[in-house]
């Protein structure tokens, strides 16, 4: 008798702890399903896009958000317009992997997030100026008015982009590249290990390659750079074209501040060892 009872009540224990675990994994899963409802996407892509027009002080859009997984998240239909009412960033697909999120402390880390189809076009004024400098004000601001994000991103992928640079009246140039309107189409980008300090950027190039509009054509480039207001400085930099290779220990360029790319062969130094 004691033997079925205790068998009964084994029975039951287990009975319990299986539901237990149904419930426990029916909450992602309902939560999962619940983000596939129209009007939840609908909800989320509204949400989404009035926090970062705020939060960048920029036209800010996007046609659609789909949960793809539970911490992957695809944004459709891009668009973020600079100053000027000119487009800054559009892309047909923007992926995010998210790698960690704390809510309280208002912090979001991304494994990686891929921009599929994108253009990217930077302008500068008759001061030097970019058109991107309101978006990294607004990143590095200290206004603690506005409920900003903290943003770390482990990689990001650039595939069939397109990406543009213009000065503000730049020289004509009939052969070779113009630095001052650059031009570039079939862009792909891997950049990984991007950590940022007080006054730098760091990040290493996996790979890039693109066409550009003077007929040049990068077949692979890779190194490990870091990025600061009076320096750029790559190591271990590899760079092939179709007729050319070179490999490079480091090489670095100096300036007093970006504006000094306006006259690049005056005022910036450059060194190098390959």
């Amino acid at each position: 008798m004691r033997l079925k009872r205790k068998s009964k009540v084994i029975k039951k224990l287990y009975k319990i702890a299986a539901i237990a675990v149904l419930i426990i994994a029916a909450l992602p899963a309902g939560a999962f399903l619940l983000v596939q409802w129209p009007s939840v996407q609908t909800y989320l892509t509204r949400q989404i896009t009035k926090q970062v027009s705020e939060n960048l002080n920029a036209k800010f859009e996007v046609g659609r958000v789909d949960i793809v997984f539970f911490n992957r998240v695809m944004l459709r239909d891009i668009y973020i317009e600079d100053q000027h009412g000119d487009t800054l960033l559009k892309s047909e697909r923007v992926t995010v992997t998210i790698n960690h999120l704390n809510p309280s402390k208002r912090k979001i880390g991304f494994n990686q997030v891929t921009l599929q189809n994108a253009s990217i076009n930077l302008r500068s004024d008759a001061d030097s100026i970019l058109n991107l400098k309101f978006i990294t004000d607004a990143l590095s601001s200290g206004d603690t008015t506005r409920a900003g994000w903290d943003f770390e991103i482990n990689a990001i992928y650039l595939r069939d982009s397109k990406f543009s640079y213009r000065q503000h009246d730049p020289e004509k140039r009939d052969h070779g590249i113009n630095f001052g309107d650059i031009r570039i189409t079939n862009l792909n980008l891997l950049a990984n290990r991007i950590n940022t300090t007080a006054d730098s950027v760091n990040f290493n190039i996996r790979y890039l390659n693109f066409n550009e509009k003077s007929g040049f054509r990068l077949d692979h480039l890779s190194s490990e750079n870091t990025i600061s207001s009076t320096g750029i400085s790559a190591e271990a930099l590899r760079i092939m074209t179709p007729h050319s290779r070179l490999d490079l220990d480091y090489y670095n360029m100096s300036f007093n501040d970006f504006a000094d790319f306006g006259r690049f062969v005056e005022r910036v130094n450059l060194s190098s060892r390959f």
